[in-house]
This record gives structure tokens, sequence and C-alpha cells, in this order.
């Protein structure tokens, strides 16, 4: 969501892929938004409320870190970012 300064705020995600595997942990920046101990996490499809995430406008590129409790190499994972208004954004990881 704009807030002053045209910063965005995340504060939900919804990720999808095909394994059973869950999440456990998600950093964006050095900073863990979502971190539950192996095996808590959360399947494919979840809305994860995750620590509100200020992105300052003009910031330039931000890194996003996805831990699950096994693996998922070559496998898609569709992520929504949820902004505090409602407003969504989609990003394809290509594993």
């Amino acid at each position: 969501s704009p807030v002053a300064g045209g910063d965005i705020i995340i504060s939900r995600m919804t990720l999808w892929w095909d394994t059973p595997d869950t999440i456990h942990k998600i950093r964006i920046d050095t900073t863990d938004v979502f971190d539950v101990p192996p095996p808590t996490g959360e399947p494919s499809g979840t809305e994860i409320d995750i620590t509100d995430f200020t992105i300052a406008q003009g910031s330039g590129t931000h890194s996003l870190e996805v831990r699950f409790d096994g693996s998922v190499s070559g496998t898609d994972i569709i992520v929504k970012f949820i902004m505090n208004d409602g407003s969504t954004k989609y990003v394809l990881l290509d594993l």
C-alpha cells in the first residue's frame, strides 16, 4: 500500500508449488517475515500472515528467500504478494 513517500507494505503472501513439502521460512532481504520450525510449516496455497515488510519508494531490487522442509528443485513457484491495502502482485519463480 502506498504510504508517505510512495512506500509499499507487504502484509501477506501466498505461494503455490506442486510438491508435498511445506514452507518454514520466508526472508525478504535480511528480514525473516515468516519463521516456524519444521515440520510445522505451511502447505502450498496457504495465505501466510507475514511480519509487515516495507519497501521504500525507489529502493531498487530486493531478495526473496523461501525455505522448505524438503526439495522443491525443478518446481515452479508462484508467489502472490498481498499489500496492506489489499492490492496484489504475482511473481513466478522458475527453479
